[in-house]
């Protein structure tokens, strides 16, 4: 696939002026757009998750259902910010970048796992410690590309957001190695 061309005129003469000066910030939009996707499905497994334990009795100490509220929300505020990135450099959030769609498969698994109703909370929680891993490596490489595009501002706001995915990482982790004993 191919990244398509930015939503508006200023967009194109943006992504236009960045390549010209040897910049790729086709490559931005794609990691933009794929951080997007992921973070959506991110939001609905911590829905599916939340389901889960209305219907599954027990589960690790200090996994609550306002902790899983918390990571859920922080998850959609993510979406968002990866939404207002996009539009700022000119792209269209409702566009399907190739690595957007590689990251729609890729989760396809976790969301089937987690919607299931014969999976355990112990596997639940493991599709969503893959699905953690997953995420904090993207916002690793959206910092990197946001910073070789010298784009501070969000450079600083995808450092808050990683830094919020490697607390999720070490709650899930926990519970997780809480939940299989």
């Amino acid at each position: 696939g191919s990244i398509p061309m930015p939503g508006t005129p200023a967009g194109a003469v943006g992504m236009g002026l960045g390549v010209l000066q040897g910049d790729r910030p086709q490559i931005l939009l794609d990691k933009l757009g794929e951080r997007l996707a992921f973070e959506r499905t991110s939001t609905r497994l911590y829905d599916a998750l939340l389901a889960k334990c209305d219907v599954v009795p027990g589960g690790p100490s200090g996994m609550t259902r306002t902790h899983i509220e918390d990571l859920r929300r922080d998850e959609a505020r993510h979406f968002l910010l990866l939404k207002e990135a996009i539009e700022t450099f000119g792209g269209d959030p409702t566009s399907q970048t190739p690595s957007a769609d590689v990251a729609g498969v890729e989760a396809l698994g976790l969301v089937q796992v987690l919607n299931d109703p014969r999976t355990s909370l112990a596997q639940s929680l493991h599709a969503l410690l893959t699905a953690e891993l997953a995420d904090g490596a993207g916002w690793e490489t959206l910092v990197a590309l946001a910073s070789d595009a010298g784009q501070d501002d969000f450079v600083t706001r995808f450092a808050q957001a990683l830094d919020e995915e490697r607390r999720h990482l070490v709650l899930i982790h926990g519970w997780y190695h809480e939940a299989i004993g």
